[in-house]
C-alpha cells in the first residue's frame, strides 16, 4: 500500500518523521506501541509535543524501547533498504525441520499449528510440480 505523504499532512497535520513517532506509539512491526495510546491521542500528542524526544517523562517512559531502538526503527521506515534488482528466484523442496525449528523455537508458534501448515505447504509443492510436469508434456 503506499501513502501520499502530502494526503497525511493535509488529513492528519503530521509530517512523515512524525508518521513513525506515531507508529512507535500505537504499535507497529518492531515495538507493540503504548497501551491507551491509539492513533486519535498520539496524534494529538504529536501535534501538542512534536516528536518522542519531547513527550513528557510520564509518557516517554512507558515506551517499550530504548533511544537507540527508536533511531533504528525510524531509519528503517525513513531510509528502507531497497532492492535495485530482483533476485532469481527458485522453488526447491520445503525443508520441513528447518521451518518447524524457525516457527516454534525461533517465533514461538505452536507446533500442531506449525505442522498441520507445513503439510499443506507440501501438498501445495507436490500439486505444483505435477501441474509442471503436465505443462511441459504438452
Amino acid at each position: 500500500m503506499l501513502y501520499d505523504p502530502q494526503e497525511i499532512y493535509d488529513t492528519y497535520r503530521i509530517n512523515r518523521f512524525q508518521l513513525v513517532d506515531l507508529s512507535i506509539l500505537i504499535g507497529n512491526d518492531y515495538t507493540p506501541g503504548i497501551k491507551g495510546i491509539g492513533p486519535k491521542k498520539g496524534i494529538e500528542l504529536l501535534h501538542k509535543h512534536r516528536n518522542l524526544e519531547q513527550l513528557p517523562n510520564k509518557i516517554r517512559e512507558k515506551i517499550p524501547l530504548n533511544v537507540s531502538d527508536i533511531g533504528i526503527i525510524r531509519s528503517l521506515f525513513l531510509i528502507p533498504n531497497v532492492l535495485t534488482t530482483i533476485p532469481e528466484l527458485s522453488f526447491t523442496y520445503p525443508n520441513r525441520g528447518g521451518i518447524l525449528e524457525l516457527m516454534t523455537v525461533d517465533h514461538s508458534l505452536h507446533r500442531d499449528r506449525v505442522s498441520k501448515g507445513i503439510k499443506r505447504l507440501l501438498k501445495a509443492h507436490f500439486l505444483m510440480k505435477i501441474t509442471h510436469i503436465q505443462d511441459k508434456r504438452k
